[in-house]
């Protein structure tokens, strides 16, 4: 951990690493069609999402705090918001294979 990282941005960090790894165990996944498995993946990535989201409010407060620059916190939202953004996108067809396959059973 560099010496300037708060406790909160190094959980942020983790927390795309977990989005990542979760992001790699998509296509797996869909390929062995097993139910259960694709409905604990979509509740993964649904948790990570909220807690990603808990985690950027709680830094920014803190970059607020620390008296940064509006436009640099503003730029550091929106590339976060990119990376939620491409975890909602997996969840959302998750959700929408899930809801299929029950139709179809």
């Amino acid at each position: 951990m560099a010496e300037n990282d708060s406790k909160s941005s190094v959980e942020l960090a983790t927390k795309f690493v977990q989005l990542g790894r979760a992001r790699d165990k998509t296509e797996t996944l869909l390929q062995s069609a097993k139910e259960s498995a694709i409905k604990r993946h979509v509740e993964t990535l649904k948790e990570i999402i909220n807690e990603v989201n808990k985690l950027v409010r709680t830094i920014e407060a803190e970059k607020i705090t620390a008296k940064e620059n509006s436009d640099e916190i503003d730029t550091w939202i929106g590339e976060i918001e990119r990376e939620i953004k491409r975890g909602r996108r997996e969840n959302y067809y998750f959700r929408t294979v899930v809801e299929r396959n029950a139709r179809e059973t």
